[in-house]
């Protein structure tokens, strides 16, 4: 596995890391949420497989004999993933990463998907929330960057459900309250609302609402027609322009 040394770099930060101490050994780690599906789409791009590797722990020793040892498993076939970095990168182009996969896996049928983390997961927010691309569409477009004609579905190809569900989560997380009710009320203190928001009533639900703008038009309109007729829909949109 041969990684260009910016994508090394996106995933291990030798300055800033964090440094453990178990025993008498030091050791660093791998961004979390970053460093793995880094290392699942070199890994689907060299096997095809649709095993679902599960990753835990990547523990870097700069000044040990290994300097990276990783060592998962597919939760379905069970197959081992092990990948060796024996010495500490220095400043060249290309990091290459000694990896083995040994197992049953020529007949795994995974399909289990992994969960969208890291950059991946807020650049498919970005395109599902920003541009406003429905599930299947993006499925699609990734899909056409991993896959080609007659391969197996990548477990870390995202299905449409958890891009829907994505989108639920960011939205939701946009909201001022999960309780409509209470979400008005904050509102109507806030500006410019407080001057839009004028009744909130609980029971039965309604909600009263103008801006100064709709009433002067109002206003102007009952001045120049002799009998002023507004048709509005319960959201508050006008259905239907009278000529009169």
């Amino acid at each position: 596995m041969a990684l260009p040394k910016d994508q090394w770099e996106s995933i291990y930060d030798s300055v800033n890391s964090r440094v453990y101490k178990r025993s008498d050994r030091e050791y660093q780690t791998l961004k979390p949420y970053e460093w793995s599906p880094v290392i699942h789409n070199y890994f689907n791009a060299l096997t095809k497989l649709p095993c679902s590797i599960s990753y835990k722990n990547a523990k870097v020793c700069p000044n040990g004999e290994i300097s990276l040892k990783i060592y998962e498993k597919c939760t379905v076939c069970l197959s081992n993933f092990q990948l060796v970095l024996i010495d500490q990168p220095l400043c060249t182009d290309i990091v290459t990463i000694d990896c083995t996969y040994e197992g049953g896996f020529r007949h795994c049928k995974s399909s289990n998907k992994r969960k969208l983390i890291g950059n991946k997961r807020e650049q498919l927010k970005k395109k599902k929330i920003n541009e406003n691309q429905s599930p299947a569409y993006v499925q699609r477009v990734e899909a056409m960057g991993v896959m080609e004609y007659g391969d197996k579905e990548p477990s870390h190809l995202p299905s449409t459900n958890a891009l829907r569900i994505l989108k639920h989560k960011a939205l939701k997380d946009e909201q001022i309250n999960s309780d409509p009710v209470i979400a008005l009320s904050i509102l109507k203190g806030s500006s410019p609302y407080n001057n839009i928001i004028r009744d909130i009533s609980y029971d039965k639900f309604y909600v009263h609402y103008w801006a100064s703008t709709e009433i002067n038009f109002y206003r102007l309109y009952a001045i120049n027609t002799d009998v002023p007729r507004v048709s509005i829909d319960a959201t508050g949109g006008l259905v239907r322009k009278d000529q009169n």
